[in-house]
């Protein structure tokens, strides 16, 4: 966790800016069934032409808001997560080539390859997982407080179900995490075997070796396959459960909804304006477990980072400096060529040759 601090720490403005503006789509993005309400119940159901003018012009203006708040934020996380990217590759590349050595840690080309690749960039998603994941947390509490305040009852009926939801959510990234390690070891492993073998193919050819070579990477591939496909079906239940308990959440609160406007308690324009912020609510809950998943992808990335660039120098550094010192004073002599008859004919005769 100390790696992706630094990764996050490196960039402050921009995963900032990009927390900021994707927190502040999906807050008033929430805000929009509460203005179609209001317009069914201020022009709708009177039939008041410029109070729908009115309303209109506020969607509108809205709707502008929400399209430039998520362009730029998006933007503002990418630039971040490739820069942090790059830099983090950097880092990798000036420990690898340290002339003290060590930077390998006794891995294969092919896996400290897959380090500078895969695991570079999913470590570096962990500024788009925070700045979509704030997104998400706003967006969660902004419907649930237009919910308290249309109605005390549909609000607690989503307090409710949400800590459900978080917890979940989190045992299931866990489990992602762990799947999520794996497999990034075992495709680094067959990377590795990969490299090694193309390196050295002519000797195996020459020894009659290429088959046991060939089978060494397929036993590779095929654990890395199997690691891959449990990460898979990690992520998969993740999003599954995440939109099941959504889908639980919306019917709950619709049909709560639904009693209180039978009962008289709610307005058409309310009532529509709670099923549209709990329908909202959904897209906030299915994006928890894409959060999660960049996360738990980022915590396994940033340990197997951490090897490489926190490894000992094979070749340590000396306590105290070493200074070179000579016994006798360094004497050069300059030795005639054939055909002159000093050193300072040799030495003029050396500059014409030039």
């Amino acid at each position: 966790m100390s790696l992706l601090g630094e990764v996050v720490r490196a960039h402050p403005w921009r995963a900032g800016l990009a927390a900021a503006l994707l927190g502040a789509h999906q807050g008033f993005e929430a805000l929009v069934p509460v203005v179609v309400g209001a317009a069914i119940d201020d022009a709708v159901v009177p039939g008041d032409g410029d109070a729908l003018v009115l309303w209109v012009g506020v969607l509108a203006a809205l709707f502008v808001f929400l399209s430039s708040a998520y362009r730029e934020g998006a933007r503002a996380a990418e630039r971040a997560t490739e820069t942090a990217a790059h830099e983090l590759r950097m880092r990798l590349v000036r420990r690898v080539v340290d002339p003290r050595g060590g930077g390998e840690a006794g891995l294969l080309p092919g896996q400290l390859l897959s380090v500078a690749t895969a695991d570079v960039d999913a470590a570096a998603g962990v500024i788009p997982g925070l700045a979509y994941g704030a997104g998400v947390v706003v967006a969660l509490t902004a419907g649930t407080v237009v919910l308290l305040t249309t109605s005390l009852t549909l609000g607690l009926t989503v307090l409710v179900g949400l800590p459900l939801v978080v917890w979940s959510g989190g045992r299931l990234g866990a489990l992602l995490s762990r799947r999520a390690a794996g497999q990034q070891a075992e495709a680094a492993d067959a990377a590795g075997v990969a490299a090694d073998l193309v390196t050295g193919l002519r000797v195996l050819q020459g020894i009659g070796a290429a088959d046991a070579g060939a089978e060494r990477y397929r036993v590779a591939s095929q654990s890395s396959l199997r690691a891959t496909l449990s990460a898979a079906r990690a992520e998969i239940a993740l999003g599954s459960v995440a939109v099941l308990v959504g889908g639980v959440a919306v019917a709950g609160v619709a049909y709560v909804g639904a009693r209180l406007a039978l009962d008289g308690r709610l307005s058409l324009g309310e009532m529509i304006a709670a099923a549209g912020v709990t329908q909202f609510m959904v897209g906030p809950l299915t994006r928890l477990a894409w959060v999660g998943g960049l996360l738990a992808r980022a915590r396994a990335s940033a340990a197997r980072l951490a090897e490489v660039l926190t490894a000992p120098p094979a070749v340590p550094a000396p306590a105290a400096p070493v200074a070179a010192t000579f016994d006798e004073p360094v004497r050069v002599t300059v030795h005639p060529r054939a055909g002159t008859d000093s050193p300072a004919a040799a030495m003029a005769a050396a500059k014409s040759d030039r």
